[in-house]
C-alpha cells in the first residue's frame, strides 16, 4: 500500500463523527460530505451549521468546494447524524440524503421540495440468518437460537460491544465490536467458535476487499488482515492516524480514509493505493 494523494480537508471546528458519511465517485468524481458549525452565524444564541461537500478529481489534484448554510431552527429535528447520511443518483442529478435531501450535481447546492425517509443506523439487537436467530444482549454476549424449535445452540462472549450489523457469509458471521477496546470477529454460525477475533481497540468501521478486510490497528494505521484466518496481509504506517470513527471507503483499487493532523489540528483524506 502507498498514499497516492493527500487533500486537507477545510473544517475549521474538526469533529471525526461529522465525517463518516460514505463517500460515492460520481461523474469520475470523488463527493465527500460533512456538516461544521458556522460560528459566524447566531439565532437565538445558537451556532448555525454548513454541510460542506467537496467534489475530488481522481489524481486529487483539484478539489470543488460547495457550501449550504443552514440555521439552527432550520436544522432542529430535521437532519440526520452524517453516519446516517446518503448519496444516491437519480435521473442524472446527485442527491445528498441527510434527512433534508439535497441537489449536489448543480453548480449550488440545492435543497429539494422531494425528501427520502432515512433509518437511522442502530444496531440491531436480532439477526435471522436461515434456519438461525442470532440475539445481542446490548452488551457482550450473542446468543443463537434455532428457530423452529427455539433451542439456544450456542452462547459466546465478545470483547466490547457490537457497533457493526452482523453479516453472515456461508457458515461464517462478522461484525465489529467498540467501546471499552473492541475487535474484528469471524464465529461460526454453526458452534459459535471463534474463528477469528483482531484486537485493534475498536472495529466501529471495515471495509471488505475480496476475502480480506481493512481496518484500522491498535496504532491507528492501516492494515489489511485475512478475515478468516487472521493473517496480516499488508501495513501501511501513518504519520497522521486514522480517528476512532473514521469511515473506510473502496473504488476499485484506491481506498480513501479520513487522517488527522494532531499538531495542525486538520482532518485530511487520503487516498492509498491497495
Amino acid at each position: 500500500m502507498e498514499i497516492k494523494w493527500t487533500v486537507r480537508i477545510p473544517d475549521p471546528n474538526p469533529h471525526s463523527f461529522d465525517h463518516v458519511c460514505e463517500p460515492i465517485i460520481w461523474n469520475n468524481l470523488l463527493y465527500y460530505a460533512f456538516i461544521t458549525v458556522d460560528k459566524t452565524k447566531v439565532e437565538s444564541g445558537y451556532y448555525g451549521s454548513k454541510i460542506i461537500v467537496l467534489a475530488i478529481e481522481p489524481d486529487g489534484t483539484s478539489c470543488i468546494q460547495k457550501e449550504y448554510f443552514m440555521s439552527y431552527r432550520q436544522q432542529k429535528g430535521k437532519l440526520l447524524a452524517p453516519r446516517d447520511w446518503k448519496f444516491s443518483e437519480n435521473n442524472n442529478q446527485l442527491l445528498l440524503h441527510t434527512g433534508l435531501t439535497f441537489i449536489i450535481s448543480e453548480p449550488d447546492i440545492l435543497k429539494s421540495e422531494k425528501h427520502i425517509q432515512l433509518e437511522e443506523n442502530h444496531v440491531q439487537s436480532e439477526y435471522r440468518f436461515g434456519d438461525k436467530k442470532i440475539k445481542y444482549n446490548q452488551r457482550s454476549k450473542l446468543a443463537c437460537f434455532d428457530l423452529p424449535s427455539g433451542k439456544l445452540l450456542w452462547e459466546q462472549v465478545i470483547k466490547a460491544y457490537l457497533y457493526t450489523d452482523v453479516e453472515v457469509k456461508g457458515d461464517l458471521i462478522f461484525f465489529g465490536t467498540s467501546g471499552k477496546g473492541g475487535a474484528f470477529y469471524c464465529l461460526n454460525l454453526i458452534d459459535g467458535s471463534i474463528v477469528t477475533e483482531y484486537n485493534n481497540g475498536g472495529a466501529s468501521d471495515y471495509c471488505w476487499f475480496g476475502q480480506c478486510v481493512f481496518l484500522k490497528d491498535k496504532k491507528r494505521n492501516l492494515v489489511k488482515i485475512n478475515a478468516t484466518s487472521m493473517e496480516v496481509m499488508d501495513t501501511l504506517a501513518l504519520k497522521n492516524k486514522i480517528p476512532f470513527n473514521s469511515k473506510i471507503f473502496i473504488h476499485g483499487n484506491s481506498l480513501y480514509v479520513t487522517t488527522l493532523n494532531k499538531k495542525a489540528d486538520q482532518l485530511e483524506l487520503i487516498c492509498v493505493a491497495i
